[in-house]
């Protein structure tokens, strides 16, 4: 019986610290300033970095040419109202994700970053961060309800269920949207080894009206 009590202590513990850092990051995330950002080079710096760290998967970047033009252009059309901070804890996090639930001992565990955009003949529209992983496809009863509810967890390695609220509650910060794909049971993608993907979208900005 004090065994398990001196449990459930521990266990009230641990909920009531997963609260507190819930509650914290709420306030964190609300009273971060948004400012404009080349979101390219946001994630082109993200990239560059990560792949020099040693990980227990690869990272590929890649972007729509046709938007954002070759690597040697300006990349003038990539900018969204962000905060830097909150948004590589976003980076960070869908990785993390994807290290605990999706990658097991493979060399070939990956992640793919594409940048894209959807934009109207007024210029207006999104800035879009797709974000894949290969290894274990989502289970058959995960749902972007669930994946953003404050302490689900799902996978093996299952942490305290705050990386897909967290991740949501950046997106909502910058007016975004948030979507998940089963990769496995997209048509015409037989062929593909990835897993899952992440779909971030932001309102995109026009930056000489901003400054």
């Amino acid at each position: 019986l004090e065994e398990y009590l001196s449990d459930s202590k521990m266990y009230i513990s641990s909920i009531l610290e997963t609260v507190k850092s819930k509650l914290n990051a709420s306030k964190d995330i609300e009273l971060k300033a948004l400012t404009p950002i080349n979101l390219f080079d946001l994630v082109e710096s993200y990239y560059l970095r990560k792949k020099n760290i040693n990980l227990n998967y690869r990272i590929e970047f890649d972007f729509d040419e046709g938007f954002f033009g070759t690597k040697n252009d300006p990349k003038d059309m990539a900018f969204i109202k962000g905060n830097e901070r909150l948004l590589i804890s976003l980076l960070d996090n869908l990785a993390d994700n994807a290290s605990k639930h999706a990658f097991e001992n493979d060399s070939d565990n990956r992640i793919e970053i594409y940048l894209s955009a959807y934009t109207d003949d007024l210029g207006e529209g999104e800035l879009v961060i797709i974000f894949s992983n290969t290894g274990k496809p989502l289970s058959v009863d995960f749902t972007l309800e669930k994946f953003i509810r404050k302490g689900y967890s799902h996978g093996t390695g299952q942490g305290e269920g705050f990386g897909g609220w967290l991740i949501n509650e950046i997106v909502r910060k910058h007016s975004g949207k948030l979507d998940v794909i089963d990769e496995t049971g997209r048509e015409g993608l037989a062929n593909t080894d990835l897993a899952t993907t992440f779909e971030i979208g932001f309102p995109k900005i026009d930056i000489d009206e901003e400054i």
